[in-house]
C-alpha cells in the first residue's frame, strides 16, 4: 500500500459521477460533498498483496500516529489508484479501504474518519499547511 498524506488547512471534495461497472463504495456522509478544516487527507493506493498481508492494520497505525503528531481530529481516506502502475482488482481495493477505515475508527474513536467513495469521479480543492511534515509519502508492506 502506498499513501500520500497531506496536512490540510481545509479540504473540499465533491463526488460528481459514478462511472464504474461495480457498485461504488457508500459515502460516510449523507451528501456528495465532503468538507473539513484542519485535517489529514490520506491518498491511498491499494496494491495486490495488501489483502493477504493485512497492511491496512499497519497503515492505520501509521496514519493514527501522524494525526496525533499533527494534532488533527479529522482524517479523510481518499482512494487514489494512480500512485502505482499496476492496478488492483476493485473488490480487493474496496475490502482493504473498508478495513483501513474500520481500523482507524477503532484505534481513534474520538477522531472523525471520512471515506471518499472508491470508484467515483470527484472534484477537490484544498490548502496544505506549510511545514516540513505537511506532505508525506509512506509505503506499507
Amino acid at each position: 500500500m502506498k499513501m500520500l498524506l497531506e496536512h490540510m488547512v481545509y479540504f473540499r471534495c465533491e463526488v460528481v459521477d459514478k462511472p464504474c461497472e461495480f457498485e461504488p463504495q457508500k459515502p460516510t456522509t449523507n451528501s456528495n460533498l465532503f468538507e473539513v478544516g484542519n485535517s489529514l487527507v490520506v491518498y491511498v493506493n491499494v496494491e495486490s498483496a495488501d489483502q493477504e498481508n493485512g497492511s491496512h492494520i499497519r497503515a492505520a497505525s501509521i496514519i493514527s500516529n501522524i494525526a496525533s503528531e499533527l494534532g488533527v481530529m479529522d482524517i479523510v481516506i481518499y482512494p487514489f489508484a494512480h500512485l502505482e502502475h499496476a492496478r488492483v482488482d476493485a473488490e480487493v481495493a474496496l475490502l482493504t479501504l473498508t478495513g483501513l477505515r474500520e481500523q482507524l475508527s477503532f484505534k481513534d474513536p474520538d477522531r472523525r474518519v471520512l471515506s471518499i467513495p472508491f470508484g467515483t469521479i470527484k472534484t477537490r480543492e484544498g490548502k496544505t499547511h506549510a511545514h516540513r511534515r505537511a506532505v508525506l509519502l509512506r509505503t506499507v508492506r
